[in-house]
């Protein structure tokens, strides 16, 4: 499922403010170098823009037209793995993005225990998936390769029930900030959920 046409679908959206929102999150926009997983880095705009910023970025992903498209974007650190046994020692790295990827796989909890393992004491996990609104219920649907749509409540259960901690939720929409009458679509185009945790 995971060939060129499914990521080429992916390499003409605008997700700078939204890039951008995550990277604030995970605190990626500090001057301070950190060493940085990119779980699921499907075709590296993520990590991109991390490597851009100056930090120490390993991307990973189980599909190898994933890997191949961001090494053509000049991303490096390249590794094919699943999400459920990463090829890392423990207390690792400083920030793990976990973007657009807990929807697609079949054992959750597994790769949450997995990631917790390899972040150093104190580090972060930043996680986004579907809203499930009807807007997101319907763009769900539409991605054979999705597993299952999570309410923020089975995200922060399953979060606490891996021994991560101060658990922060924020629901947004993939609308841009500037786009006209954004108040108002924002709360009914809810489509985001995104989450930091703490080890």
């Amino acid at each position: 499922m995971y060939n060129e046409k499914y990521y080429d679908r992916y390499k003409k959206l605008k997700r700078d403010f939204r890039v951008k929102f995550t990277l604030s999150l995970a605190e990626i926009l500090s001057e301070k170098p950190l060493k940085v997983l990119d779980l699921g880095c499907g075709i590296g705009t993520y990590s991109e823009e991390m490597i851009r910023k100056g930090h120490r970025v390993t991307s990973i992903d189980i599909s190898k037209e994933a890997l191949f498209i961001s090494k053509k974007r000049g991303i490096r650190n390249l590794i094919q793995s699943s999400a459920s046994d990463l090829p890392f020692k423990s207390n690792l790295f400083d920030v793990i993005l976990f973007i657009d990827v807990i929807e697609h796989i079949k054992e959750p909890e597994k790769a949450l225990v997995e990631i917790h393992r390899i972040l150093r004491r104190k580090g972060l996990l930043i996680l986004a998936t579907q809203y499930p609104s009807i807007l997101g219920k319907y763009i769900y649907m539409r991605d054979p390769t999705h597993q299952k749509i999570f309410t923020v409540k089975e995200i922060t259960v399953l979060l606490s029930s891996t021994n991560f901690r101060d658990i922060y939720v924020s629901v947004g929409s993939f609308l841009p900030r500037l786009y006209p009458f954004n108040l108002v679509l924002r709360y009914v185009f809810k489509t985001i959920t995104t989450i930091r945790a703490r080890k």
